[in-house]
């Protein structure tokens, strides 16, 4: 999983990924929002869709806790299979590591290892 983030007001990339796109439209508000790439090569569409399912049941949780930035996750193959714990805590080590959680969270279990 690849997580890239956007700081809106200064409509530059924080980290994660090398240029940034043209952003168009103002913020709506202050909430982070989510952009999820899940390319065809990840696996069926049942797999794809069940991936992008638990991505957003993650980041509804995880929401709250995330400063006004845009997030775009990028999700690899490897990321089939892997129990919804799991994911949700390499998405949360992902954005802890970008410095964009503004609260503490500890919901999910902390994963450690390589990124997926």
């Amino acid at each position: 999983m690849v997580v890239h983030v956007w700081d809106r007001e200064a409509r530059a990339p924080l980290g994660g990924g090398e240029g940034a796109p043209c952003i168009a439209q103002e913020p709506a508000g202050p909430q982070a929002r989510l952009g999820l790439v899940v390319p065809g090569a990840v696996g069926t569409a049942v797999e794809r869709n069940r991936l992008k399912r638990q991505i957003r049941a993650a980041w509804r949780e995880l929401r709250p806790s995330v400063g006004p930035v845009d997030c775009v996750v990028v999700v690899r193959k490897g990321a089939v299979g892997i129990a919804f714990s799991e994911l949700a805590g390499r998405l949360e080590s992902c954005l802890r590591s970008l410095n964009v959680l503004t609260a503490p969270v500890s919901r999910f279990a902390r994963v450690t290892n390589g990124a997926v």
